[in-house]
């Protein structure tokens, strides 16, 4: 699955991308994933969870050989969380990569994720 807006004109490219939901865009990104052979976990809404979690971890890890990257998914205007900050700086560090991805960073993805 692609957002397929690659030929809309850039007003009209950047009106469908705003629309685009997280859940959406982050189907696209574990599609994507999984057909270039990583394995994806999907973490579940950590502000939710009642034993311990901290809230604010990535939404997405991927491992593939030796590469290991941290993931949040957002909406093309969507903002970075204050409980998220302190876990995407901790995450990165030498031979982790941390990404913050947008429906509009799709052709960076795919090269990440190739």
């Amino acid at each position: 699955m692609t957002l397929s807006t690659k030929h809309a004109p850039l007003k009209d490219r950047a009106a469908l991308l705003a629309t685009v939901s997280e859940a959406v865009w982050q189907g696209v990104v574990i599609g994507i994933a999984k057909r270039a052979g990583w394995l994806v976990y999907h973490v579940h809404d950590s502000r939710t969870q009642e034993w311990g979690t901290d809230p604010g971890f990535p939404d997405l890890v991927m491992v593939r050989d030796d590469r290991i990257l941290f993931v949040e998914i957002k909406r093309e205007h969507g903002r970075v969380a204050r409980t998220q900050t302190p876990w995407l700086q901790a995450l990165d560090l030498p031979g982790i990569e941390v990404y913050i991805w947008r429906p509009s960073h799709e052709d960076i993805v795919r090269q990440v994720l190739a």
